[in-house]
C-alpha cells in the first residue's frame, strides 16, 4: 500500500444509515403494482445505481411504466423521507474531523440531488471537497469510473487512496480503480465482502484503522 493521501467513501450504508429508507421508497413505488420486496431481496442490489436497478425492475416484472417514470417517483419519495430522517452511522460525525489531513471525497451510486440532500441532512457536507455521483459518470459501479473520478478530483492517483464500501459492486469498483479497499459490514454480512483488502464491522472502525495504520 502506497502512502495514503485520500479517503473515498461510499455514502449509503457507509456514511449514513439510509439503506432502510431506500427500501421503503422502492416498496412505496412498487406497491402500485401489488409488489413488495423484503430486506433480504434488496441485498442483491446494494451498491447498484438506481437507474440500473429500475431498468431491471421494469424488465423482470414487466411493469407498465417506463424506468424513467419509476425512477422519478422513487427519487421524489426518497427525498421526502430523507429530509425527515437521515442519521449518520455511529462514530462518523466524530471520526471525519480526525481525517482532516487527508483529502476526502464521496463516490456514490445515488443521483446528485439525493446525495447532496442526504449529506446535508446528516450534517456531513462540510467534510467533503468532492461528491461524485451516478450523474457524474457514464458507467456505474462495479465499473471503476466514480472512484477514478473521485481520486482525480482530489489530485491523487487511486493507489494513493483508500476506498470504503459496504457492497460487492462498490468493492469491485474501488478495487478496479486501484485503491486499497476497506469493506464494512453495515449493510451486508462480512462474507459478502471478501474481495475487499480488509473487512471491518463498521465505518467507525474503518476510520480508527486508518488513523492507526497509515502515515501521511
Amino acid at each position: 500500500m502506497k502512502k495514503i493521501k485520500g479517503i473515498v467513501f461510499d455514502m449509503d450504508g457507509v456514511l449514513i444509515d439510509s439503506e432502510p429508507l431506500h427500501i421503503e421508497a422502492w416498496n412505496d413505488v412498487v406497491a402500485e403494482f401489488g409488489l413488495y420486496f423484503d430486506t433480504e431481496w434488496f441485498h442483491q442490489w446494494i451498491g447498484v445505481s438506481d437507474r440500473n436497478f429500475t431498468m431491471q425492475l421494469v424488465q423482470n416484472y414487466n411493469l407498465p411504466k417506463t424506468a424513467d417514470a419509476l425512477l422519478q417517483d422513487k427519487r421524489r419519495i426518497f427525498e421526502g423521507k430523507i429530509t425527515k430522517s437521515v442519521p449518520a452511522h455511529k462514530g462518523v460525525k466524530e471520526g471525519l474531523p480526525l481525517l482532516n489531513a487527508y483529502g476526502l471525497a464521496v463516490a456514490t451510486s445515488s443521483n446528485k440531488s439525493g446525495a447532496l440532500i442526504s449529506l446535508a441532512g446528516a450534517g456531513l457536507s462540510s467534510f467533503f471537497t468532492y461528491v461524485i455521483t451516478a450523474d457524474d459518470v457514464l458507467k456505474h459501479k462495479p465499473h471503476p469510473d466514480c472512484y477514478q473520478k473521485a481520486a482525480a478530483s482530489l489530485g491523487f492517483d487511486p493507489s494513493e487512496c483508500i476506498g470504503i464500501e459496504d457492497s460487492t459492486s462498490g468493492i469491485k469498483a474501488a478495487k478496479a480503480a486501484g485503491m486499497f479497499v476497506i469493506g464494512v459490514s453495515t449493510s451486508l454480512p462480512a462474507h459478502y465482502l471478501t474481495e475487499a483488502d480488509l473487512v471491518l464491522e463498521n465505518t467507525e472502525g474503518a476510520i480508527r484503522w486508518i488513523l492507526e495504520n497509515t502515515n501521511l
